[in-house]
Parts: C-alpha cells; structure tokens; sequence
C-alpha cells in the first residue's frame, strides 16, 4: 500500500501539511491526481503541483 498526501504550499519551499490517505491502492492515487481540487471539511484547494 502506498501513501498520499495533500499539502498546501505557503510560497517558497514553505508546506503544510493538510491531510492524507495512510493506505491507498495506487490506481486511486493516479485517480486523486487527475483532480484539479481538493475538498476537506467545506474547503476547497485547487491542486498548483503534483509531485
């Protein structure tokens, strides 16, 4: 099982971590990427980089 994880940039080489997944198949990851936003408790993210 792999692991993936949400951060949100803060400029610069600066993250935070918003939440992830401990255990995920990897074709949901290749899904997740595929997705231009994130939403979390109400909040929407708009993915800028995938890594």
């Amino acid at each position: 099982m792999n692991r993936l994880e949400y951060r949100l940039w803060l400029g610069e080489e600066n993250y935070r971590l918003l939440y992830f997944y401990e255990s995920i198949d990897l074709p949901q990851i290749i899904a997740r990427r595929e997705c231009d936003f994130f939403v979390k408790e109400g909040v929407t993210y708009r993915q800028v980089f995938r890594a």
